[in-house]
């Protein structure tokens, strides 16, 4: 059996993931600021995990919205 490629991805892309940790993180979904997710290429949430992969350039913006509206509860 051979194995192929399914795509074949040059880079480097300069992409970080930003994951927040806690329990119940799925229940503050409807919190997360729009900022924070627009672009974002790519999103994967657990019950007790929310990672977002964001280009490298915004990964501090987005922590900063994340702690904002997760941790302190500010409003978007």
């Amino acid at each position: 059996m051979t194995r192929g490629a399914a795509a074949v991805v040059e880079g480097p892309f300069r992409i970080a993931l930003v994951t927040a940790i806690g329990d119940g993180i799925l229940d503050d979904l409807d919190r997360l600021p729009a900022a924070a997710v627009r672009g974002a290429e790519g999103f994967s949430a657990t019950p007790r995990a929310l990672s977002l992969a964001v280009p490298e350039a915004r990964s501090r913006a987005v922590v900063r919205a994340l702690h904002r509206a997760l941790v302190r509860r500010e409003p978007a």
